[in-house]
């Protein structure tokens, strides 16, 4: 049994779209550390899971 998440949840990522082009583009740009933030229950783990998932090179993403 697989017990990672997949990389990609089901189901389209609403209202997210310009801000995981805009982090995309940043992570080309190489930055040392990109923190997400926000309330409880707003999707920064499902963003997280669309933004590794179009990652180009995985390795840069870490998770903590």
């Amino acid at each position: 049994m697989n017990a990672e998440p997949p990389l990609s949840a089901p189901g389209a990522l609403i209202g997210r779209s310009r801000l995981l082009d805009d982090l995309r583009k940043e992570l080309e740009r190489r930055p040392s550390a990109v923190a997400i933030t926000g309330e409880t229950g707003v999707g920064k783990s499902r963003f997280v899971r669309e933004l590794l998932h179009g990652a180009a090179t995985p390795s840069r993403a870490a998770s903590s």
